[in-house]
């Protein structure tokens, strides 16, 4: 099995692949084992010093986003009769984008490396940053009740360790790794480690009462903003997309065509809407925060869909119990067809 022109066994690869299963399940990590190693990924190639140069301008964004999601999920709660938990569930849905769809879309326009794609990709980047205290946020509705000192606690937490890793990043530069020039490379000892601290921090940020996706995110973060980033991108570049291609195909099986044709009506309507209003409200927003028209038609536009990461939310809600089975399927409808219909 080549990987990074370099051989690697196949028998040591079913075998950290058994041990790593093992361990995720047993640390709780198993239904999320696609998701922790795909925010590890996305965590890694997050660069710092471009996230800083648009973070104001990406920060008022999303609290708009945010803002406007939590709207529009009351106004649906409304027309459905939902719970409030399924309303909050369904703000943080609406409010995310998906990376990889809108990135795809500006990359196509030749407009990735230009204004609008810096500041998308900050937007984005920002998106995926509060995907992890929603995903705390939303898992401690499960159990008996809802202590929101406990949470609220857990997500101060969470975000103070990110702010500071944000910070030191910023200020400081790279992460000196110990004995960098001695495994720089060594392909299989790059691969390996890399999955080794993904699923190790994963465990202990579960262990520790925060989702396991939270350490995965931040030990993507401490090693692509390290010495070894530029040589472990390129050997983890084949794990990722075979991930990639499986969370996609994992998102086709929870498509119910059943529940859409029953509901096509519905289904269509919030999906129109949600895209609409995104549209409308990204590039107002970009407007506001200072980027010109032309600039906020193609952020705002390229940002319309609703993200992938809406099935891990939605998925988390469900597990919690605070999210009914049929407002999961339409969750998962609308999220699918808007990254379909995505130009």
């Amino acid at each position: 099995m080549p990987i990074a022109e370099m051989s690697v066994n196949v028998l040591l690869i079913f075998a950290v692949g058994g041990g790593v299963g093992f361990l995720s399940g047993l640390f709780g990590v198993g239904g999320g084992f696609l998701m922790t190693p795909l925010l590890f990924f996305i965590g890694m190639e997050l660069s710092i010093k471009a996230f800083v140069i648009s973070l104001r301008q990406a920060l008022l964004v999303v609290g708009g986003q945010l803002v406007s999601a939590a709207l529009l999920a009351v106004l649906i709660g409304l027309l459905l009769d939902v719970t409030t938990r399924e309303i909050v569930i369904l703000s943080f849905v609406i409010a995310i984008s998906s990376t990889v769809v809108a990135m795809k879309m500006l990359d196509e326009m030749d407009a990735l490396r230009g204004d609008a794609g810096r500041i998308a990709v900050g937007v984005l980047i920002a998106q995926d940053i509060a995907v992890v205290p929603m995903l705390i946020f939303v898992s401690s509705f499960g159990g008996q009740g809802f202590d929101i000192t406990a949470t609220a606690i857990r997500v101060l937490v969470a975000v103070g360790i990110m702010a500071g890793l944000l910070w030191y990043f910023g200020r400081f530069g790279k992460l000196k790794v110990p004995f960098a020039e001695r495994v720089e490379d060594k392909v299989e000892l790059l691969a390996l480690g890399a999955l080794a601290l993904c699923f190790s921090a994963a465990a202990i940020s579960g262990v520790a009462g925060l989702s396991p996706a939270y350490g995965a995110f931040l030990a993507g973060i401490c090693i692509g903003n390290s010495t070894l980033r530029s040589r472990v991108i390129p050997v983890v570049e084949p794990i990722q997309s075979v991930l990639l291609v499986i969370f996609f195909l994992s998102i086709g099986l929870l498509i119910d065509l059943t529940f859409i044709w029953d509901h096509l009506a519905i289904v269509l309507l919030a999906a129109v809407g949600v895209v609409a209003a995104k549209s409308v409200l990204n590039v107002m927003f970009l407007r506001w925060t200072g980027s010109s028209p032309q600039t906020a038609l193609i952020a705002g536009l390229s940002m319309a869909q609703v993200g992938e990461f809406s099935f891990v939310l939605a998925a988390a809600g469900l597990a919690a119990s605070a999210l009914s089975d049929d407002l999961y399927r339409l969750v998962n409808a609308v999220t699918a067809i808007t990254m379909l219909v995505s130009p």
